[in-house]
């Protein structure tokens, strides 16, 4: 049977987390990576949580969250911590709710 894997994409989805609930995952690094606007095709940098094997961009209130957890914005500090992420429905982008992710406290349960 065929591999699909190498298909999947490298970040985590809103729809992939709508569908599948919360997922834990142990912070492995973070780096810069370019993303592109699916609209004018221009690319912009943007920080990203390495979580496990997957990559998670961060937005202004992940990254308080992060901080206030942490204490700081060097993921060397968090390396290994585990955190969840959830879809949260209330996500507003202007006056359209769309939901969208976010990072909370890891779930006990999960391991």
């Amino acid at each position: 049977m065929p591999d699909f894997s190498k298909y999947r994409s490298r970040f985590i989805k809103s729809e992939e987390v709508k569908q599948t609930g919360p997922q834990t995952r142990r912070i492995t690094g973070g780096s810069e990576v370019e993303l592109k606007d699916p609209k004018t095709g221009d690319a912009t940098p943007k920080f990203c949580l390495h979580l496990d094997d997957r990559l998670f961009p961060l937005n202004a209130t992940n990254m308080d969250y992060l901080f206030k957890r942490f204490g700081s914005y060097n993921t060397d500090t968090m390396l290994e911590e585990l955190v969840t992420v959830y879809f949260d429905e209330d996500i507003a982008f202007g006056s359209q709710k769309r939901g969208g992710l976010r990072l909370r406290d890891p779930d006990v349960t999960a391991f």
